[in-house]
This record gives structure tokens, C-alpha cells and sequence, in this order.
């Protein structure tokens, strides 16, 4: 989670405002700070790890009139906390300056490519790779070589750059990470949080994600995903600054959680049915394997429906927010009840299916976790996920032995 600003105005008061901003949104990050403005010479861009008190500090030094830049306080993912690692970043030829919030999930593999063509890197961040290649495939103009640059990368942004050829403006893309637009009077904002430009506009626009927008003093046009241009409802925000920087929130600490889970929430996920089919699909298979020369497709079968019909039965306990060792050793007393249904119905050949049926069920991650928490020191958590597992396994024993007592199945 990083913080970021931008500013397009016809005063030449842009490193006032980006620093400004920047202080509204330093909750986002605290590991560095940086802008990025433009000047007579091109671009320059001055940034310091720490706090953004560093970077004032710094920038006391300077008297720089500028109508357009970007800011950004970093919290660090790629790259440990360093002046070189802190955004703004350059490409190589300096023609392009950009800031980022997101990862970008594919950016060794473009790392690898651009440097196979010779191109010089001066940080160790994913962020860095998308100035390099915006520089690298731009045609002239800011939206077409913004949406070559897209097609390349996978993974969650917010991007706001700016380039050396059009000094008054600021292209900017989202997904998946908070972006907003501020509509000033010959001025215009970019922000991640409406906290860092309400002293100066209180017109704001939500971006969706996969919009791109083009932004200079006067004018602001939005593209959605199909890159068709688009007229965003326009919001009067009526919070005073402390209710916007914590957006309703209590606390900034719940505000971020929440921000978290709701871009996890927003990522694509894989088909949930389509996940229980290959589960069930494996446990199957299991049954298959453990029957050797006698394996039949009949305990394929049947351990299948058992899984599959154990996972529904365990995602019903869930969205009624049971607890997650009655869900587990519901899921096992499900699954067993049906393999002991098909016994009850005269089959003969079940042993097999009936005790792959609840192996997905066993808890690898927590056990395999636990045990490498052990070995590396730390006991506390090792200890707690190990208990974790030791749990789920009873629980899923339990319902094992339930569904065994209801159905008269006698153990040997």
C-alpha cells in the first residue's frame, strides 16, 4: 500500500501541493518519499527513504516553479527501503517519470527482457520495469503507448506518469488500487485518497477499474477497459479533512485493513465450482490409486460425489459463519455419510473410496508451516499452527466416527 498524489495547474506551485498532499497521505507508506516535477531542463525528480519530513527537509534547499508533478510515500514490497528504491522513478532515458501503488506480478520476466536489449536499471522495484518499458514502446502519445504497456503486465496499479513531451499533463490508469480524480478550477488533482487534495477541490471523480484517464489544468478524459471515452459521475464530497483522511473509518489501522481485504476481494478468483470438480476429481483419483491391480472406476466415482458433496456441505456452514473445526468435521461426517450410504445400498468394493473421500480435508499448509516455524526458531507461531492442524485433524476424526456410529458400520 503506497500513497500517491499528482497536480496539473496554471500556477507554479506544484511541489507545494505534492508535498501537501503527500503529508495527508503518509499513513499510506512511511518507508520513503519522493516527487517528481517538471521544469525548463525536463523532469527532475527528488526523493528520500524514511519519512516524508526527510524529504521536506531536503527539499527546503530548492526553489522550483513548476506547474505539473506526482508524489508518493512508499510502503515497501519489491526493493528494501532506499533512496534509489523510493518512487518517483525514471526510465533510462529520463523521458518518463512514474509512481505506483500495486505489485506487478510479471515484472522479472519484463526485467529480463528489457535488460537482454540493453536497458539499465537503477532500483531493484517492480515499479521501475513499467517506466522502463513505457519508455521503451512510446509512439508519441501518452493513452496508446499507456495501453501497450498494459497489455504486458499482470498484477494490481495504480500508475500515474509523466513524460518529458507533455510537460502539462499526467496520464494515470487503475486496478485494483484506489485512485480518485480532483477537478479544480484550472487545476487538476490525481490522488489515492481524497484526503491529500480536499483542501483544494471537494469535485471528485471515482475511477473503475481499468479506466485511464488523461489529465492536464483544464481538462480530464476518462477511457474505460474498452478503451471507449467515458463521463464519470462527478462526486461533492461534504467530510470535513479528518472524516475524508479516515474515509468514516474510527482509525486509520481499520481504514487500511479494510482497503486490504476489499482489493483482495476484488481480485479474480478461479470459478468455485470448478474448483470442487477438480478437488473432488482428486479424491477420486485417490481411491482409484489405493485400489492398485483391483482399482475400479466404481470407487472413483464414489469417492468423488463424496468429496464433492463434503465441500458443499462445508461451504453451507461457512456463509452461516459456523466455526471453522465445526465446518471441518461437518465436511467429514458429510462425506462419510454418503460413502456409507452407497455401503448400506449392498456395495461390496467402498474401502478405498472411503478413505480417500476425506483426504482433502487433512491440513498440509498449517502442519507443513507449523513444522517449518519449528525449525527456523519461531516457537510461538509454530506451536499455534501446529495446535491449528491438531484440531482440524480431531475434528475431522470426529466426524468420521459420527458418521460411522449413525450408520451402523461396525469397525473391525
Amino acid at each position: 500500500m503506497c500513497g500517491i498524489i499528482g497536480y496539473s495547474g496554471s500556477n507554479a506551485n506544484a511541489v507545494e501541493v505534492l508535498l501537501e498532499g503527500l503529508e495527508k497521505v503518509e499513513y499510506r507508506g512511511y518507508d520513503s518519499a519522493g516527487i517528481a516535477f517538471v521544469t525548463d531542463s525536463g523532469i527532475q525528480i527528488e526523493k528520500k527513504e524514511g519519512k516524508l519530513e526527510n524529504l521536506k527537509n531536503h527539499m527546503k534547499n530548492f526553489e522550483i516553479l513548476s506547474c505539473t508533478g506526482i508524489g508518493h510515500t512508499r510502503w515497501a514490497t519489491h526493493g528494501v527501503p532506499t533512496d534509489r528504491n523510493a518512487h518517483p522513478h525514471y526510465s533510462e532515458s529520463r523521458d518518463v517519470a512514474l509512481i505506483h501503488n500495486g505489485i506487478i506480478e510479471n515484472y522479472v520476466e519484463i526485467k529480463k527482457e528489457l535488460l537482454e536489449q540493453g536497458v539499465k536499471f537503477s532500483s531493484d522495484t517492480d515499479s521501475e520495469v513499467v517506466a522502463q518499458l513505457f519508455s521503451k514502446l512510446y509512439d508519441g502519445d501518452l493513452y496508446s503507448t499507456l495501453k501497450k504497456v498494459l497489455k504486458r503486465i499482470r498484477g494490481t496499479y495504480a500508475f500515474a506518469i509523466i513524460h518529458k513531451d507533455f510537460p502539462d499533463r499526467m496520464i494515470c490508469c487503475r486496478n485494483h488500487s484506489p485512485l480518485i480524480v480532483g477537478l479544480g478550477d484550472h487545476q487538476n488533482f490525481i490522488a489515492s485518497d481524497v484526503s491529500a487534495i480536499l483542501k483544494y477541490t471537494r469535485d471528485i471523480i471515482y475511477l473503475e477499474d481499468g479506466d485511464v484517464v488523461l489529465v492536464t489544468k483544464d481538462n480530464v478524459t476518462v477511457y474505460d477497459k474498452d478503451e471507449k471515452e467515458v463521463k464519470r459521475e462527478v462526486k461533492k464530497v461534504e467530510w470535513n479533512f479528518e472524516q475524508a483522511s479516515k474515509g468514516g473509518y474510527a482509525h486509520f489501522m481499520i481504514k487500511e485493513i479494510e482497503e486490504q481485504v476489499a482489493t483482495i476481494k476484488a481480485r479474480p478468483h478461479y470459478n468455485m465450482y470448478v474448483m470442487w470438480f477438480f478437488v473432488a476429481v482428486a479424491g477420486g483419483s485417490l481411491a482409484y490409486v489405493f485400489g492398485g491391480k483391483d482399482a475400479s472406476y466404481a470407487e472413483f466415482s464414489m469417492s468423488f460425489l463424496a468429496t464433492f458433496l463434503g465441500l458443499a456441505g462445508r461451504r453451507i456452514l461457512q456463509l452461516r459463519k459456523f466455526n471453522v473445526y465445526i465446518c471441518w468435521g461437518w465436511a467429514a461426517f458429510v462425506s462419510v455419510a454418503v460413502m456409507s450410504i452407497f455401503r448400506l445400498l449392498g456395495v461390496q468394493d467402498y474401502h478405498n473410496a472411503l478413505a480417500a473421500c476425506v483426504l482433502w480435508l487433512v491440513p498440509g499448509v498449517p502442519l507443513i508451516n507449523g513444522f517449518i516455524d519449528m525449525l527456523s526458531g519461531c516457537v510461538v507461531p509454530g506451536v499455534a499452527k501446529l495446535t491449528h492442524a491438531a484440531i482440524l485433524v480431531f475434528m475431522i476424526s470426529l466426524g468420521f466416527y459420527l458418521a460411522l456410529l449413525l450408520f451402523g458400520y461396525e469397525l473391525p
